[in-house]
């Protein structure tokens, strides 16, 4: 909704503002645009109570104030406050001077801190370029240190004599948490100790450097002196699986069918393992894995207001009941890192499913089989123009020379004083609409950009 609305009236928020500072450089310009009668958009405002916070415009809203103005028009959003500086990183990217990678990745930062947790929430607040693989990268550090903080707080609390049900209560956790990170921790002491826990044997990560390892002996802490000899291909080391935290999440234990459908989609997340492996490993049929792959890429491939509708269509397509499909879409609800979408996925899908398969993951999740293998790597499928040109044309690379050639000659007349009383405001009416051309191109060649590479 767009209105009118008294400058004094909007509220500026510093901690909300994503740039590390404000440009007056970039105010006085638009100050100076502004006196030649050029239109800007309306500043982006959101309503709580009796303020107007601005959440964008900042450069817009000083130049109008420096030249006297009293009113500015503004669009009203509808933006619950958790997200306001979020949006603003969002609206600020989309202008003609983007944020900077250090004043997104605080944006990202503070965002953490503050309390939102879901990288694909942060990505999607921010929008633009922003991809919750970024932001996953970003915010990474900080769990690792969120992560041992806490183990440490359980260890010490355990040592102070602590049931796991006290510890939970204290740091509000769950109790399988609290237990999982102490048996994590004791088998830290006990290396090739293979028991349940939050570990899953797995041969997806690489073997030790030594081809022979001994058990510990906890009592003289030294090594026995057992022979304790491996086959390499039986040779089974571990991963963190997080079926542990996604039971205590849900509050209850998994049945059987629902363990093996977490493992599968493990296994192929995270080792990236093939159909007859991961077969051999959980227990379940090659079909019974490809099915369940197929249905869990097509659940991935749809938003959650398009996954209701999709349920029955993918459950007649690939013959499953009804169940096991709502069982996928609560799984990948409540555990995103299970969803297969990745850089690996079409590598995966080439090498596993026949082309028939593809075929029918193509039709389910209604793209083309050319298109899919960017959709599989969480892209979107690049446009290209059926008069795409292999090598530039010479034409367009001299026009560009010239062009260049004509702004340093112009750059260089501006030294010396060219412009007299009215031509400078005349030259710059003129010359902002050479910027918005600019600006569009400059959009353009980030959308190739993001499609292409």
């Amino acid at each position: 909704m767009k209105a009118k609305m008294l400058i004094k009236d909007i509220v500026f928020l510093q901690e909300i503002y994503p740039r590390f500072e404000i440009d007056f450089q970039r105010v006085e310009y638009f100050a100076e645009l502004m006196k030649t009668g050029t239109q800007f958009p309306p500043l982006c405002v959101v309503k709580e109570n009796d303020l107007c916070v601005l959440l964008d415009g900042k450069h817009r809203l000083e130049a109008k104030k420096q030249i006297g103005e009293t009113d500015v028009e503004v669009k009203v959003c509808n933006t619950p406050k958790k997200y306001w500086r979020l949006a603003a990183a969002r609206f600020n990217l989309q202008s003609s001077k983007p944020l900077s990678g250090d004043e997104l990745k605080m944006v990202i930062i503070e965002a953490w801190k503050s309390g939102i947790r879901h990288s694909s929430e942060i990505a999607e607040q921010i929008g633009y370029a922003c991809t919750a693989r970024y932001v996953r990268k970003i915010i990474k550090p900080l769990r690792d240190r969120n992560r041992q903080e806490r183990e440490r707080q359980i260890r010490d609390l355990e040592s102070q004599g602590l049931s796991q049900r006290q510890i939970a209560e204290l740091l509000g956790i769950s109790p399988g948490t609290v237990n999982n990170i102490l048996n994590r921790s004791k088998m830290e002491l006990v290396p090739f100790l293979n028991t349940g826990g939050s570990l899953m044997s797995s041969s997806c990560v690489k073997e030790q450097t030594s081809s022979r390892s001994y058990p510990v002996d906890p009592q003289n802490k030294t090594l026995c002196c057992l022979d304790h000899k491996r086959k390499e291909n039986n040779s089974k080391t571990e991963f963190l699986s997080c079926l542990p935290d996604i039971e205590a999440l849900r509050g209850e234990k998994f049945a059987s069918e629902e363990t093996h459908t977490i493992q599968t989609l493990e296994l192929v997340k995270r080792c990236n393992k093939s159909i007859a492996d991961i077969s051999k490993e959980v227990g379940k049929s090659t079909d019974w894995i490809k099915r369940t792959m197929i249905a869990a890429i097509s659940i991935s491939l749809n938003s959650k207001a398009e996954q209701e509708s999709m349920t029955n269509k993918i459950a007649q397509a690939l013959h499953l009941n009804i169940e096991r499909i709502l069982i996928l879409r609560e799984l990948l609800l409540l555990q995103g890192m299970l969803s297969p979408i990745g850089d690996h996925l079409p590598e995966w899908v080439k090498h596993n499913l026949d082309h028939e398969d593809i075929k029918l993951l193509a039709e389910i999740a209604s793209v083309s089989s050319s298109e899919l293998a960017y959709i599989l790597r969480g892209q979107s499928p690049p446009q290209i123009s059926p008069r795409a040109y292999m090598e530039v044309p010479q034409t367009i690379i001299n026009q560009l020379r010239e062009t260049c050639k004509f702004f340093r000659e112009l750059s260089r007349k501006i030294r010396m004083g060219m412009f007299k009383d009215k031509s400078f405001s005349r030259f710059l009416k003129e010359y902002n609409k050479v910027r918005a051309a600019v600006n569009e191109v400059d959009d353009e060649l980030i959308r190739y950009k993001k499609a292409y590479f």
